[in-house]
């Protein structure tokens, strides 16, 4: 499934959870193994920003930045160009 603005509504609690926390997973071992794959980094960073938006339409707290001063949505823009 391509996860979008749309139906990552009808994802559980649990289930985003789950991807958000891969996310962090998946952008630690690429930036730790410096593997610089920009398509991936891309993908987690969109997914991420998607999470994080749903995360906050349910009322939930995001304390968990990608990296230390990670501004997602900056960030999310600035790949979009």
């Amino acid at each position: 499934m391509d996860l979008n603005s749309e139906n990552i509504k009808e994802l559980s609690n649990s289930e985003l959870n789950s991807l958000h926390r891969r996310c962090h997973q998946l952008y630690t071992v690429n930036k730790k193994n410096k593997l610089e794959n920009k398509s991936l980094i891309k993908m987690i960073v969109r997914t991420h920003s998607l999470i994080v938006v749903e995360m906050k339409r349910r009322g939930f707290k995001h304390n968990t930045p990608l990296e230390e001063g990670y501004d997602f949505l900056e960030k999310y823009l600035e790949i979009l160009n």
